[in-house]
């Protein structure tokens, strides 16, 4: 249902607090058939919760959004479909090593998608979100002119800018190496190695 909504009635999105309604309603059946995902979602947004630098909001297609230094790395849906924006060389060691999948509407961008259905999804989703969260606060996160999300001036500039396709595909060569650390990288967000 969700993939069927977002290829064919994506348009729907467009519509003032339809796609925070749909996302309720993911929520629920989610609450009603799939504890164990609910659960995981509880969890994942409790501890990020615990960073002081990280902020939780209501996203604007529906979910949660978390949001650091102002901007947002990654949302929740109500389903349990978290998707998360790192840079090309990060994003393709992630789909690569197969533990998360292209975006679901934006395959060539630099988000990337990960189910989550139980408990054991959590590490995985705390590690890619901690590496969201290290690009973001190092700077070496949306370093192409084709995502200036850290140069946007307004809220409506960053919303529109923050999901755009990347024209180059975003298939740099693959790289097992994390990069190394930044200065000024806040202690409490480190690259998860």
């Amino acid at each position: 249902m969700f993939q069927f909504t977002v290829e064919h009635l994506g348009f729907l999105a467009k519509v003032p607090g339809l796609p925070q309604l749909f996302d309720a309603l993911l929520l629920e059946v989610t609450a009603l058939w799939r504890t164990p995902c609910l659960m995981a979602m509880n969890q994942i947004e409790t501890h990020l919760r615990s960073l002081p630098e990280m902020r939780l909001r209501p996203h604007r297609l529906g979910g949660t959004e978390f949001v650091l230094a102002g901007h947002e790395i990654a949302h929740l849906h109500g389903n349990g479909l978290l998707d998360v924006r790192l840079n090309a060389p990060e994003r393709n060691r992630w789909v690569h090593s197969r533990r998360a999948q292209p975006h679901h509407v934006l395959p060539k961008s630099s988000w990337v998608s990960l189910w989550i259905m139980g408990a054991a999804d959590i590490p995985t989703a705390l590690e890619l979100l901690e590496t969201a969260a290290w690009l973001r606060a190092s700077g070496s996160a949306f370093e192409t002119p084709l995502e200036p999300l850290a140069k946007a001036s307004s809220h409506s500039e960053r919303n529109t800018e923050q999901h755009r396709d990347d024209p180059a595909g975003s298939m740099e060569p693959y790289d097992e190496r994390p990069p190394s650390p930044p200065s000024g990288v806040p202690a409490t967000i480190q690259h998860p190695s």
